[in-house]
Formats: C-alpha cells, sequence, structure tokens
C-alpha cells in the first residue's frame, strides 16, 4: 500500500513537473526572437524579394515566353483560377526529374507577386530541398511539430503565437509545396490542421487548407518519406487517434486535381540517357541499357578495399571540379569525405558552430545529446565541419545569385579569417577563377517539441560526397554515384542518376540492377490520377515480379570502415598484412545458410581468433576455409554445415548463435578462446557474440 501511494505521488510530480516545462517551453516559443511566427514572413518576404530581384513585368513575360507546352499549359490553368477567384486551385503537379518544376515555381511567385502584388510560400519537406527553390521547410512556415527520430502529436499554437502567424501571412494566398513524395500523410494533415487554424475555416464550407490556393509538385516515384506513409494513403483510424486525438477520417490527398510535367528538360540533349532514366524511374531497364551503364563504372586493378579506396580518391581527384560523389549513406559520405580531406598536406582546420537554444534545464542533456548524436539535424548544415586549404567545399544557400553564389555551387577554400573567437570568414574560389569571402550564416530549426535551435555556421559542405537524399532537386553536370548494394530506397537509385544531366557526366562506383525498385503502390496511385484526370496518358505497367531478382551484381568493396578495415592479426611472422575481404561463394538459397556467411566473415574478422588461426598447425575443416579465405580462394561453406548439424543444410533460417555455439564447440581451437567463460557461468550466445565483436 505504501509503495502504491509514492508511485501515486512520483507520477503526480512528474505530471506537474511535465506541465511547468510545457508552459515555460510554450512561453519561450511565444516570445522568442527571431524564432517566433514574425520571424517567418520576413524570411518569405526576403526569398521573394530573391527570386524577383532585376525582376519586372518583362522579364515574366519573357519566362512564360520561354515554356514548353505542358509548363505553359500548367501555368495558365492555375494563374486564371488563381485571377478569377472563382474557385480555391488544389492541385498536384507531378513530373519526373529535369522537367521543369522548379522554373514553374520560380515563375508562378514571380507572376503573383508582379502581377497581384500577393506573396506566397514556398515550402518543402527538407532544410537542403528548401535552399535549392529558395523556400522554407513546411515545419518552419507553419511551426509544425517535429519529434526527434520519431513522429510527433499535433499540438494546436497558443493564442499569441497564433496571432503573430496570421499576421505574418495576411498578405500570403497562395502557397507551393515541393518534393511531395517526402512529406507523409500525417504531415499533409498537419498542414490542413495548421493552415485552417490560421484562416478560421475550421467550420466553413470546403475550408480545407484555410480555404487558400495551394500546389503540391513533385515524383511519387522519387524518395519516400522516412518511417511513414506517402501523402496519398488515407490515414488510419490509430493514426488518427494517436496523432491528431480526434476522430477525422477524411483523405485530403483526393481533394486535389491532376497535371503532369512530361517533356524532360534537364536530359533533353542526350536522347540514350533520358530514355535510360525514364525505364529505371519505373523500375525496369533493357538488357541493354544494363550494359550502357556497367560501361560507366569506374575500373578498379584490386579487390582489396584500402586500394579501391586510394583508387577512388585518385579518379576523382582527374575529373572536372565541379564532380560531386552520391552516396546512399553517410558513412560512405564520410568515408570518402575524410579520406579526400586526409590526402590534403595542408592543415586541418575545425568550423564550429555557434549554437544557442533555450529549454528548461532538466531538457538540457537530451538536446545536447541530439546535436551531438545528428551533426546537421533539421537544418542541414553541421555543427562541426572541418575543411583544409585547398579543399573542395559546395555551398548549401543562395548566398547572392547575381554572382554565382547559390546553393549547389562548388569552390575551393583558399584562405580563412580568424577573429578573436575564431574563424571569422572563409575566402572561396569559384570555377571562374573569382574570389569571396564567406561569414558565417544563420539558421533556426527545431530538434524536438517546442525547442529550437538558432545555428550560425558557413553554409556549406565538403562537395567530394552528399548523400543521395541531400541530392534531390540538384542539378549536376558531373557526378561519381554509388548504386549497388548499399541501395536501401525506392527510387534512390534513379534520384541519384536523374541529378546528371548526360550520360557522359555519371561514373558509377557500382551498379546492381537488382537494387532497381519503384514503388508499387505509387505506381498504382500514378494509373489512377491518369485515369481520372489525364486519360491521354498511358497507365504504367506494374511487373508481378522483380525482374532482376537473379540479376545481382556484388559491389567491388572500397567503404569499409577504417577501424575494420584495419583489423589485423599481429602474428610473430607479420604474414598478414593486407585486410580480409569477402570471397565467400554466393549462396543459391538464401534461405539456406545466409546466416552462416555473416558468422564466419565475424569469426575471421575477431582479431584474437584470427592470430591463433593463422598460427595454428593442425588442419581441420574451419583451418582449410580460413586458408582459402585469407587467399583470394573461393571459398564453399556447405561442408562446414554438413560438419556440424545436417540440419542446417535444410532450407530454413537458422539461429546464427546456435551456428556460432557449435563452431565453438566442435573445434579445439575456437573452444579453447572461450571454454573458461563458459564455466563460469556466463551465457555462450552472449559470450561469444561480445567476443566476435571486440
Amino acid at each position: 500500500m505504501i509503495q502504491s501511494a509514492m508511485d501515486e505521488a512520483n507520477k503526480l510530480i512528474e505530471q506537474q513537473e511535465l506541465a511547468k516545462t510545457l508552459t515555460q517551453t510554450s512561453e519561450h516559443l511565444e516570445n522568442a526572437d527571431p524564432l517566433d511566427a514574425l520571424q517567418v514572413i520576413k524570411d518569405v518576404q526576403d526569398l521573394i524579394e530573391k527570386v524577383c530581384e532585376k525582376k519586372d513585368d518583362i522579364d515574366i513575360d519573357q519566362s512564360i515566353k520561354n515554356f514548353n507546352t505542358d509548363q505553359l499549359r500548367i501555368f495558365n490553368t492555375i494563374t486564371s483560377a488563381i485571377s478569377s477567384g472563382n474557385k480555391v486551385i488544389r492541385m498536384f503537379v507531378s513530373g519526373f526529374g529535369g522537367t521543369g518544376k522548379s522554373y514553374l515555381i520560380e515563375n508562378l511567385v514571380l507572376w503573383n507577386k508582379l502581377k497581384r502584388n500577393k506573396n506566397t510560400a514556398v515550402a518543402v519537406p527538407t532544410g537542403i530541398a528548401a535552399f535549392n527553390i529558395q523556400g522554407l521547410t513546411i515545419h518552419r512556415l507553419l511551426q509544425l511539430p517535429v519529434e526527434q527520430g520519431g513522429t510527433a502529436k499535433y499540438k494546436p499554437l497558443s493564442d499569441n503565437a497564433l496571432k503573430r502567424l496570421r499576421q505574418s501571412l495576411k498578405d500570403v494566398d497562395f502557397i507551393i509545396i515541393d518534393e511531395i513524395s517526402m512529406i507523409s500523410n500525417i504531415t499533409l494533415m498537419y498542414i490542413h490542421l495548421r493552415l485552417a487554424e490560421i484562416f478560421f475555416t475550421s467550420d466553413k464550407e470546403d475550408g480545407w487548407f484555410g480555404k487558400i490556393n495551394i500546389v503540391v509538385c513533385g515524383d511519387l516515384l522519387q524518395l519516400p518519406p522516412v518511417r511513414e506513409d506517402f501523402a496519398f494513403i488515407a490515414l488510419t483510424r490509430s493514426q488518427i487517434e494517436k496523432y491528431i486525438k480526434g476522430m477525422l477520417s477524411f483523405n485530403l490527398w483526393t481533394l486535389f486535381e491532376y497535371e503532369e510535367l512530361t517533356i524532360n528538360m534537364r536530359q533533353k540533349h542526350d536522347k540514350v540517357y533520358s530514355e535510360i532514366l525514364g525505364k529505371l524511374r519505373l523500375g525496369y531497364l533493357a538488357n541493354s541499357d544494363i550494359e550502357t551503364l556497367q560501361q560507366r563504372k569506374i575500373p578498379f586493378s584490386s579487390d582489396t578495399p584500402s586500394i579501391s579506396l586510394h583508387e577512388l580518391c585518385e579518379y576523382l581527384n582527374n575529373l572536372s571540379n565541379n564532380t560531386v560523389c552520391l552516396m546512399p549513406t553517410k558513412d560512405m559520405c564520410s568515408i570518402l569525405n575524410n579520406t579526400m580531406l586526409e590526402k590534403l598536406e595542408a592543415e586541418e582546420i575545425k568550423l564550429i558552430a555557434n549554437d544557442c537554444y533555450k529549454c528548461p534545464k532538466r531538457l538540457e542533456k537530451k538536446v545536447l545529446k541530439i546535436l551531438n548524436q545528428d551533426d546537421d539535424n533539421a537544418c542541414g548544415i553541421s555543427r562541426v565541419i572541418t575543411i583544409k586549404i585547398g579543399c573542395k567545399i559546395m555551398i548549401r544557400r543562395n548566398i547572392d545569385v547575381s554572382i554565382g553564389l547559390v546553393n549547389g555551387t562548388i569552390a575551393t577554400v583558399i584562405a580563412v579569417s580568424k577573429g578573436k573567437t575564431g574563424i571569422d570568414s572563409v575566402t572561396i574560389k569559384l570555377q571562374s577563377n573569382q574570389e569571396y569571402s564567406i561569414k558565417r550564416l544563420e539558421y533556426q530549426f527545431q530538434i524536438m517539441d517546442q525547442v529550437f535551435i538558432t545555428r550560425e555556421q558557413f553554409p556549406f559542405c565538403l562537395s567530394y560526397a552528399i548523400t543521395i537524399h541531400k541530392s534531390q532537386g540538384l542539378s549536376l553536370e558531373n557526378a561519381v554515384v554509388e548504386a549497388g548494394n548499399k541501395i536501401f530506397s525506392c527510387g534512390q537509385t534513379y534520384v541519384a542518376l536523374s541529378r546528371i544531366t548526360k550520360l557522359e557526366g555519371l561514373h558509377l562506383i557500382n551498379f546492381d540492377p537488382s537494387s532497381i525498385k519503384a514503388n508499387e503502390s505509387a505506381l498504382r496511385e500514378y494509373n489512377r490520377l491518369r485515369k481520372e484526370h489525364r486519360p491521354d496518358l498511358d497507365t504504367y505497367n506494374i511487373p508481378d515480379t522483380d525482374p532482376y531478382k537473379n540479376n545481382k551484381i556484388f559491389d567491388s568493396v572500397w567503404s569499409v570502415l577504417c577501424h575494420a578495415l584495419q583489423v589485423q592479426a599481429d602474428n610473430r611472422n607479420n604474414i598478414l598484412e593486407r585486410p580480409l575481404t569477402d570471397f565467400i561463394q554466393p549462396l543459391k538459397d538464401k534461405n539456406s545458410l545466409s546466416y552462416a556467411k555473416s558468422c564466419i566473415q565475424s569469426l575471421f574478422h575477431c582479431q584474437l581468433i584470427r592470430k591463433c588461426l593463422l598460427e595454428c598447425k593442425q588442419q581441420d575443416i574451419l583451418l582449410q576455409i580460413f586458408n582459402k579465405y585469407i587467399s583470394k580462394t573461393s571459398v564453399d561453406l556447405v561442408p562446414l554445415a554438413n560438419y556440424l548439424n545436417t540440419e542446417y543444410l535444410l532450407l530454413i533460417q537458422k539461429d546464427a548463435a546456435d551456428y556460432l555455439l557449435d563452431i565453438c564447440t566442435k573445434f579445439e581451437i575456437i573452444r579453447k578462446l572461450t571454454e573458461h567463460e563458459l564455466t563460469i557461468g556466463i551465457d555462450a550466445r552472449d559470450m561469444i557474440l561480445d567476443l566476435i565483436l571486440l
């Protein structure tokens, strides 16, 4: 009874502390400067001024003349509807990469400002994409809730914050949202709720999205939302109850009309490449297309990762200075960026951001942990940028369009200027040989509910490699692309390759046809939209099976993390200096011994086990496999499975820990390394796994 009462008391105290925390953070949200709602409209106006800079009615008329037939039709449909005021325009404008969506958006913003003296808010899901099109993130624009690593629940704004946001957006009657493929159904519902909240339309007829004009753009076959569903998928009742705490079940996506851009403007001078990308977008390629892309692969002379990495760096150094590497993962980017930087003999310079935030004291540790774990967070600019004189950087924000300091510009660092508190400015040289001094800029982002960060940092990153996700929206003349076994998302290969304007500008590190996938639900949605709104366009074929299931091409390994690359057995004769590589035969049935391959590699990469195996004189099946492995001879694991237990030959997935335990008990050399721990009662499985991970 006493314990129960204590538990109840503790719960009440925690609830009171939480309420107090929310009150404090709410006050911070309402009074923060420049992170409050008043700053939003300043950002919107600044961005519109950038777009309209040196533009007048003559310029917008000339831009319209430069439209292709698709762009002109869609532009006229949208502007006519807005001008007439007879209906609220809600439209989804689709188009594959390079069809001129950004150019259309820019001219819609110009038209609304120059012809109607109205503001257009342009928003996208990520900070990097926002800089591409002179926009804001949708969370920043509408003050939507953010939760690191998960989905935040919707929360209405306080009266004070809402009043300011209404004042800020009073001249905005048109919202354009780009990269719709990355916006989830939950976020789309939040956009509607916030706009209805701002413009008092919750109880009005047809009051969806604040009853203002809204156009969403993008390609559903590009990168999907992270951990959530596409915008066109209806919310489930459980999602509505969890995130909105209501019973609304209407699918907002059905409100949108549909239009499509079909003319390729980015690869218009390379018909062969344009046709390849068109098929790649839909998840299939002809054998001739695969052969064409395979010819763009970089030739490596060695199967050793460290040598391949060195060759990749040399290859990159011999390409045009504006070449960027597009990688599927952050780790791969880090490896290449750090290696390229290490090859420069200049002194290392660290540019450390000035981060400012206010939050309750009890949340400080969590905030610092998030900032340290996720280096660039929501703004896309790293907290710590390491450079050297002579290194290549990419500008990640439009600084001055008139002189070419725009997002995506490649430059070389030639000098830094130091002040009392650190580096004040960085001097860069563009490819035109013009030199400019770059200072820190201010970024605002949210890392958890009602906790905002102001970051002052230089607006660039090392340009040797960036992730494919960060490249969406870029247009590049030259790029080195990793499109092998590490591709993990539908549309990822397509997004990477469609950034490049021509085939000869594409350089592939790896290319695996089996990684090419188009999202089937997106294809079905396109078929529905075309049938309903654009019957003049053909529907897409959806394959019944994976066309490349048996066409997997294994990577040339180059991106092994440094600590793994250097794991070697330090035997007395220093026999083996090179790192281990993968020569285990691909298994015919992935469900039979797929776990065995990883287990054997883990054993052979363990420094202690590897050293003992090198020094061992006896010959058994494990030693035979080990000797073949280190001599780069193909290894067959079936005889080992037969020796351990014939059950491992059955076409079923077995427990990897059982497999390891059998190896450790049946082979004396391994058993001697583990038997002491086994006898003192430590769980055998956990101990073995810990040993292997040493």
